[in-house]
């Protein structure tokens, strides 16, 4: 998943520094969704295309409804993510390979996650209006889902993994995108809100596969579940208008710095790209890093504890504790986010994290201390991605 934030970031970048103004905006969507079909625009193509600005079924609260819609796709996202560390053993019981070479898996999550989200970057670009490279991708990622409790093989589980995997890149550019174009004039709660649905999801997952085995079921009906799940999202997400991208504005220089030839203007607008560009690289590596930390925590956590002996069940709820106090940091720091400016949310939340690594670390498998710091954990790691892309639109 981290590797996708790239994307996401660049494409913020793209149009942080448009002056659009939000309201004329929402005046421009509500008319054209409010005038429809029954005007006959026969100049629009995309007029009678499902998934498109004017095929909406919620023309009231666009923006709501997309963020919402974006949520469910996350929530799926979380799911999917949240059931690997549970699911592992399991797993390697399936293709009889032991943890080292399982770990492969993760490998290939990668490749197919920033594959995933290189392609959904140049759908944004190619279909900007449309929710159509959402939904496939929803589907993509529910049919490697499917796969994976019947490969019987590494291979076979392998590539289930990476196709999931691109599918989950393509949908995480997009929706992160996507929901900052809709919420253009404060994107910080909207992406707090769909992150705390990845959240919500992960902190689900774990229990509903303790659920499943405890109705006498186990990995393959939970991701079956998951995968159902997945292909009505997508159903429901073509239901909503897509948002396009607020159109840049050039950048001025004052009067007086301006020359007559232009050189200061044009001398302005490259030194601004480089800064802007610098301020990009940089946060989507701390993007890249965090999300990756923060999967391959929860991903590990049950064999971390397993490997001091606590039971499968308990280890099961400990990585449900930690998801769950990650969805509890977002949705909190979704609210607060309006007054707290993100430099000191990342640093608090960076002060948090390594607090309750080290207690992890430390107490090597004590009870007290896996409860403790997975939960403190999830907290500090809540809130870091939505802080860095608020930094970005703050500081560009």
């Amino acid at each position: 998943e981290g590797h996708m934030a790239e994307r996401s970031a660049v494409e913020l970048s793209s149009f942080v520094a448009a002056g659009v103004d939000d309201s004329d905006v929402e005046d421009d969507e509500t008319a054209r969704l409010t005038r429809g079909s029954a005007d006959g625009d026969e100049d629009d193509p995309n007029a009678s295309k499902v998934g498109t600005r004017d095929a909406s079924a919620f023309p009231r609260h666009l923006a709501t409804w997309q963020t919402a819609a974006y949520t469910l796709g996350f929530v799926i996202l979380g799911l999917l993510v949240g059931l690997i560390g549970p699911a592992l053993p399991a797993l390697r019981e399936n293709v009889g390979v032991s943890f080292e070479r399982l770990g492969a898996v993760f490998l290939f999550r990668w490749m197919g996650s920033i594959s995933g989200s290189a392609l959904g970057g140049a759908l944004l670009d190619a279909r900007p209006r449309s929710h159509v490279p959402y939904a496939v991708s929803a589907l993509i990622a529910a049919a490697g889902a499917a796969c994976i409790p019947l490969a019987r093989s590494l291979r076979a589980v392998v590539a289930a993994f990476l196709v999931m995997d691109f599918g989950l890149g393509v949908l995480i550019t997009q929706g992160n995108t996507l929901c900052v174009w809709a919420n253009e004039k404060n994107p910080a709660p909207a992406v707090n809100v769909i992150n705390g649905g990845f959240g919500a999801g992960a902190f689900c997952a774990p229990l509903a596969l303790v659920a499943a085995r405890a109705s006498g079921g186990g990995v393959k009906e939970a991701y079956w579940c998951v995968a159902i799940a997945a292909a009505a999202t997508a159903a429901v997400v073509l239901r909503v208008a897509a948002p396009g991208p607020p159109e840049a504005l050039e950048l001025e220089t004052a009067p007086g710095n301006a020359t007559p030839s232009g050189g200061g203007t044009l001398q302005t607008s490259a030194t601004a790209s480089r800064r802007l560009f610098c301020v990009t690289a940089s946060i989507a590596l701390f993007l890249a890093l965090v999300v990756g930390v923060e999967i391959s925590f929860g991903a590990f956590l049950v064999v971390y504890a397993r490997a001091f002996g606590v039971p499968e069940p308990e280890a099961d709820l400990i990585t449900a504790a930690f998801w769950g106090s990650f969805t509890i940091g977002r949705f909190l720091m979704a609210t607060a986010s309006r007054r707290v400016r993100p430099a000191p949310a990342i640093a608090a939340h960076l002060a948090v994290t390594a607090a309750s690594l080290a207690a992890v670390g430390a107490g090597r498998g004590e009870r007290a201390t896996l409860w403790c710091g997975s939960v403190g954990f999830g907290f500090g790691m809540s809130s870091l991605f939505a802080a860095a892309v608020a930094q970005l639109h703050e500081v560009s």
